[in-house]
């Protein structure tokens, strides 16, 4: 099953500062809409109005992140704008990967590489924890320049076995009603 780019669009929050990867997704032909999402940065829609359970949250780099972790501004739960987001997520079955735009994330975290004035093991603890209190969380790192791609490929396969999921089921309702 293949889905032509006229079939989906790509949601992307209008907090989302980065102007390059959805024009770099308009350059190829996928359609984009700004749009207020209540967790994360990018999701995607078919033209039913149907929209997987999967966001992206983008993080343009290491001090980003950290900033959102050690954010002090906290509610009476005593979760901050980033945790609230992750819990909001969790509660609603949505998968979350947060991707951080730095191919050197990991190694730069062990060394300390970074602007924030955490310890490297502090640091390290306080974003690989997060996978495991959060299991619907996935944590990926890459080159910026790969950023577009693969926010598409990963909406456009989560979409795409949701299709194939519901085109299976509909065959099975017809077959069984056949007999």
């Amino acid at each position: 099953m293949t889905l032509r780019t006229e079939e989906y669009c790509i949601l992307y929050d209008t907090r989302e500062q980065d102007i390059f990867n959805y024009k770099i997704f308009n350059k190829n032909g996928i359609q984009t809409v700004r749009s207020k999402l209540d967790t994360g940065d990018y999701m995607i829609q078919h033209i039913s109005g149907y929209i997987p359970k999967i966001t992206i949250e983008r993080k343009s780099c290491i001090e980003e992140l950290l900033s959102n972790l050690t954010d002090r501004r906290k509610d009476e739960q005593g979760l901050n704008r980033f945790y609230r987001e992750l819990e909001r997520a969790k509660e609603n079955g949505l998968k979350v990967i947060l991707l951080i735009e730095d191919e050197n994330f990991y190694t730069s975290i062990i060394k300390g590489n970074y602007r924030n004035r955490i310890n490297p093991n502090a640091a390290k603890g306080m974003i690989f924890s997060l996978e495991s209190k959060y299991n619907n969380l996935h944590i990926v790192w890459m080159n910026k320049k790969e950023v577009p791609s693969y926010i598409h490929t990963v909406l456009y396969y989560e979409l795409r076995q949701y299709l194939k999921k519901l085109e299976q089921e509909e065959n099975i309702c017809k077959n069984t009603g056949n007999q």
